[in-house]
């Protein structure tokens, strides 16, 4: 993560008092999305992905600009200044060896957006992604959200085609895991596409 001191004053990095607002979050991300049922997540879970040994993601907390800063010069961040956040994390393709940050949720709230965050918060995270030595930053958006759509691609991000995403999970996972057949018919070799949707 960058250096606080070098982060705008709009965005710092993730704190565990920010747990419970970051869990409000995922949940009104999954409503947005129309799938509220899938954030299960606890807070004890996402204390652990943040700041646990070994910590396995990274997030970032959004702030608005009118409410980040005390008039007279204070200390920033009342806690109704938290309006989004971001999660992420490092991945390295084999293709390339080289590492790709990939963005796992963005999420603003509805009364902070249209004020140019999301842009801000892309464009800190590209030079973040180059601070860190990554070739790229990648994320997946479902396909009936055209205005996201149009957003990223505003940003020149290019869409990947010519792939599926899987995912193993729940009493297929444990099948597999515990000795179940393998189906031998399939491929000799399989290149697993990681995928970050449906989080």
């Amino acid at each position: 993560m960058a250096r606080a001191a070098d982060m705008p004053g709009w965005i710092r990095a993730a704190r565990p008092a920010d747990v419970p607002h970051i869990v409000r979050m995922i949940r009104g991300l999954a409503t947005h999305e129309g799938r509220p049922e899938l954030a299960v997540c606890t807070e004890a879970a996402i204390a652990s992905a943040l700041f646990g040994t070994p910590a396995r993601a990274e997030a970032v907390i959004l702030l608005d600009d009118s409410l980040a800063r005390d008039p007279v010069g204070g200390p920033p961040v009342r806690h109704d200044a938290i309006v989004g956040y971001a999660w992420f994390y490092i991945l390295v393709p084999t293709f390339t060896a080289r590492p790709v940050l990939y963005l796992e949720d963005l999420f603003v709230d509805a009364a902070a957006r249209g004020r140019g965050l999301g842009g801000r918060f892309m464009a800190w995270l590209a030079a973040e992604a180059i601070e860190r030595g990554c070739v790229g930053v990648e994320w997946t958006v479902r396909e009936d959200n055209p205005r996201a759509i149009a957003f990223y691609e505003s940003l020149g991000a290019v869409r990947k085609t010519g792939a599926l995403a899987y995912r193993l999970s729940d009493s297929n996972l444990e099948r597999l895991a515990h000795g179940a057949s393998p189906d031998t018919s399939g491929p000799q070799s399989v290149r697993a596409e990681l995928s970050g949707t449906d989080s």
